[in-house]
Order: C-alpha cells, then sequence, then structure tokens
C-alpha cells in the first residue's frame, strides 16, 4: 500500500514542480522552450541528481521517459494559462511548498530502499526536495 500511494505522490510531486518551473518562467516572461525547460529541469532535477549521489543507474526519468513527458506537458498547459492567476508569485510558492514536502518524503524514501544509512537518507530527501529551489529563490 505504501508502494502505491509513494508512486501517485512521486508523479504529482513532479507535476508540481514542473508546473513550478514553468510559473517561474512565466515571471521572467520566457518562450514556450523556457517554460519546458524550466518546467522538466525543476520537475525531475533534484531526483536525478539524488540518484547520481547515490549510484542509482540510469536515473529513474531514463529508465521511464514519461516524466520527460509529463513535465514538457505540465509545461506546455502552464505556458498558455499562467497569465490568468492574479498573483503567479503566491500561486508558485503554494506549490513550491506542496512540491518542497513530497520530494523531501519520496526522495528520503528512495535512499532507505536502497539501504542507505538514515542520516543519509534524510540528506537525499533534501537534495531531492531543493537542489534546484536555489535557482529560483534568489531570481525574484
Amino acid at each position: 500500500m505504501f508502494d502505491a500511494i509513494t508512486f501517485w505522490l512521486d508523479w504529482f510531486g513532479v507535476t508540481v514542480f514542473a508546473t513550478t518551473g514553468a510559473l517561474m518562467a512565466s515571471r521572467k516572461q520566457m518562450d514556450l522552450v523556457g517554460f519546458i525547460v524550466l518546467g522538466t529541469v525543476t520537475g525531475i532535477g533534484g531526483g536525478s541528481i539524488r540518484d547520481a549521489l547515490l549510484g542509482n543507474f540510469p536515473v529513474f526519468w531514463i529508465v521511464d521517459p514519461r516524466y520527460l513527458l509529463t513535465c514538457a506537458a505540465v509545461s506546455v498547459v502552464t505556458f498558455f494559462f499562467a497569465h490568468i492567476p492574479q498573483s503567479r508569485y503566491a500561486l508558485l510558492m503554494r506549490f513550491d511548498a506542496i512540491g518542497l514536502a513530497i520530494f523531501a518524503v519520496i526522495g528520503a524514501d528512495t535512499a532507505l530502499s536502497i539501504g542507505t544509512d538514515p542520516l543519509v537518507a534524510v540528506a537525499m530527501g533534501v537534495i531531492t526536495a531543493t537542489f534546484f529551489s536555489w535557482m529560483f529563490a534568489s531570481s525574484g
């Protein structure tokens, strides 16, 4: 049962973080390609770094390219609807908070599932959740 919950939380987290990246592209007034790049990097970047650090190759999105397609699709949808919210920043912060929580848990669970020390699992949760957030935090 926990595996099913983790599976759906992972996909929800990827979708939320792809939206966050795409909303940041909107704030920067980027074109569609910029939306897709930021949405994809944000959606799968932290998990990619986590998998690389843990030696978990190939990384998850190479095994299942639907992650890339999901990030691109979410970014395209966001491109066409990002102008609707009155405050993209408030929406961005809400989505980012949801994504941080989900990916911290998913990252730690992934690390624990391959037998790492619990302290390492906590670090992997933090890396998974926050690795690309630093790019956006300082770019108001």
